[in-house]
C-alpha cells in the first residue's frame, strides 16, 4: 500500500527547484526517490510522490529524468560509479596484464557487496514481473556502463604500464558479468572474504587464459594469410 506522503511529511506542495542548481535538484530527487523505493518498493512509487517528498514540481522532475525508470537507472548507475576506483596505483615496473585485472577484480567485488546495489538487484527480481523494464534498465546502467568504463580504465593502464591488451572489449565484458554474478550471489548468501579472493582468483585465471588462446589464435591464423 502507498503511504500518504503528504500526511506523514505534512508538508505543502510548494517547489523550491528555483532556488537550487540543476546538481542539487537532480541529487535531492534521486536520494528521495531511493528513500521511497526503499519504503514503497518501484512500483508503489509514483513520479507524483517523488516530486512532493522531494518539494519539487513535476516539471523540474521530468525535465531531470523523463521518468521514473530514468530515475532509477540514475540511481544505479550513481551507485556504481561512486562505488569505482578503477585507478591503480603500481611502482613496480614488471606489473603484468594479470595484475592489472586481479586488482580490478577486487574493485568489482567490493562493489558487488555494496548495501545500494544490493538492494537495487532486488528490487529489480522483486518487482520484474510488475515492472519488466526495471531489468534492462538496471543492467543498462550497471554491468553494462561498468563495462564500457572498464574498458577505458584498461586502456588507460596498458599504456601507462606497457601492457599489451588489444582485446580490452572482451575483457570489461567479462569483468561486468563478474559483477553481475557477484551481486547474485550475495543476494544468496554470505561469503568470505577468502572464497572472495578465492573465486575473483578463479575468474581472472579463466580471463588470462582466454586472452592466452586468443593470442596464440592470432598469431597462428593472421589476418590476410590464405
Amino acid at each position: 500500500m502507498q503511504l500518504n506522503l503528504r500526511s506523514l511529511t505534512g508538508r505543502n506542495e510548494i517547489p523550491f527547484e528555483d532556488s537550487l542548481q540543476s546538481s542539487d535538484i537532480r541529487t535531492t530527487i534521486l536520494q528521495t526517490s531511493m528513500r521511497l523505493f526503499q519504503v514503497n518498493g518501484y512500483v508503489g512509487t509514483s513520479v507524483e510522490c517523488i516530486a512532493l517528498e522531494s518539494s519539487c514540481s513535476m516539471t523540474a522532475v521530468h525535465e531531470e529524468f523523463t521518468d521514473r525508470i530514468g530515475i532509477f537507472g540514475a540511481i544505479v548507475s550513481d551507485v556504481v560509479e561512486q562505488g569505482l576506483q578503477l585507478r591503480i596505483h603500481k611502482d613496480d615496473n614488471a606489473i603484468d596484464l594479470g595484475t592489472v585485472l586481479m586488482e580490478h577484480g577486487r574493485q568489482i567485488v567490493s562493489l558487488s557487496e555494496t548495501s545500494d546495489l544490493l538492494f537495487l538487484y532486488r528490487l529489480t527480481v522483486w518487482e520484474s514481473a510488475a515492472a519488466p523494464e526495471l531489468a534492462s534498465a538496471f543492467f543498462e546502467y550497471g554491468p553494462r556502463r561498468l563495462s564500457v568504463r572498464i574498458a577505458k580504465q584498461i586502456m588507460n593502464d596498458c599504456e601507462q604500464f606497457g601492457i599489451q591488451a588489444d582485446v580490452t572489449r572482451a575483457i570489461s565484458n567479462w569483468m561486468a558479468t563478474l559483477l553481475y554474478a557477484q551481486i547474485h550471489l550475495r543476494c544468496l548468501s554470505r561469503v568470505s572474504s577468502a572464497s572472495q579472493e578465492q573465486m575473483t582468483h578463479e575468474a581472472i585465471g579463466f580471463l588470462l587464459d582466454a586472452i592466452l588462446q586468443n593470442a596464440r589464435a592470432s598469431r597462428n591464423n593472421p589476418i590476410g594469410r590464405s
